[in-house]
């Protein structure tokens, strides 16, 4: 699962999107809409089922502002990253995925751009990129 911020500081900016990936299938929501959807929000909070994140500090931090009680995050890539070699530099999802020569993740600031060029995108480009992720 992946839950999208306007930009890095997950405790102010503005939740984007929510997205989820089953295996076969990529769901983008806007997450302002994601408590509208009860049986996700009863999965998420299930202490049964296995969850993936990218960050998972960011994903719970997101989650209960959106008075989502996520459990049973079980592995959080970035984490993982760091483990297997302290030294990488970690700046966004694509960062992490491309050194496993994974590269369907396109870089956040080919999606944002960068500095005063820097706004968010029209929703669907946004949420091609979330399904990415």
């Amino acid at each position: 699962i992946h839950i999208e911020l306007e930009d890095s500081n997950y405790l102010k900016d503005a939740i984007l999107k929510f997205g989820l990936y089953d295996g076969v299938n990529h769901v983008v929501i806007d997450a302002t809409t994601l408590s509208q959807h009860s049986e996700l929000v009863a999965w998420l909070e299930n202490e049964e089922t296995k969850k993936i994140v990218y960050d998972a500090k960011k994903t719970y931090v997101a989650a209960h502002r959106l008075d989502i009680n996520i459990k049973n995050i079980v592995f959080e890539a970035m984490l993982a990253s760091y483990i297997i070699d302290p030294s990488r530099a970690i700046d966004d999802v694509q960062s992490v995925v491309s050194h496993y020569n994974q590269h369907f993740v396109p870089s956040s600031v080919s999606i944002y751009g960068k500095g005063k060029k820097r706004q968010v995108p029209e929703s669907e480009t946004l949420n091609d990129y979330v399904a990415a992720i």
